[in-house]
């Protein structure tokens, strides 16, 4: 099995990107506003301009979807095109490339209770046995978006506990 590594993917402060993608919706319209009737379409160079500004409009549109929020205790696992692109695990707001699919992963800690178990000690006195397992998915964050489907179900069947703190 190949070792996947995890890499923090490009991304920019979301109200950066924000401001950006504004100004060049604002620039867009200002250079498409000659379709509104305020020029002469037959001009070659105005009619490039709408152009340019309509592409602009609908670049800004796009770039749009590529905003996201991470909160604390979570990550994101970002692949573009099948291939896995980065991860961002740094809270707050954020813009990425907005091609590429985004999959969120829970890095809270979590509990699994297992159930009562009643069991005879070693004098025949009945004793009644649970386990409360706590555990976080940080090292398994990649790994556990990536190549396993269910990957709370994995660790419920005790599977992921082979493993000692390292990745196969």
């Amino acid at each position: 099995m190949e070792r996947i590594q995890e890499i923090p993917t490009f991304k920019i402060n979301g109200f950066a990107a924000l401001v950006g993608i504004i100004a060049i919706a604002s620039f867009g319209i200002w250079l498409g506003k000659g379709l509104v009737g305020f020029s002469n379409i037959n001009d070659l160079f105005l009619y490039t301009n709408n152009l340019f500004g309509i592409g602009l409009v609908i670049v800004a549109l796009v770039a749009l979807k590529g905003f996201l929020t991470v909160q604390p205790n979570q990550a994101l696992v970002l692949v573009f095109l099948g291939n896995y692109v980065g991860s961002v695990r740094t809270s707050g707001f954020w813009w990425v490339n907005p091609f590429a699919s985004k999959q969120l992963v829970s890095l809270r800690v979590r509990n699994f209770n297992s159930d009562k178990l009643k069991v005879n000690d070693a004098k025949g006195n009945p004793i009644e046995i649970a386990a409360v397992v706590v555990w976080l998915s940080k090292i398994y964050n990649l790994w556990s978006t990536l190549v396993v489907v269910n990957y709370p179900n994995l660790l419920r069947r005790g599977w992921g506990f082979q493993f000692h703190g390292r990745m196969p």
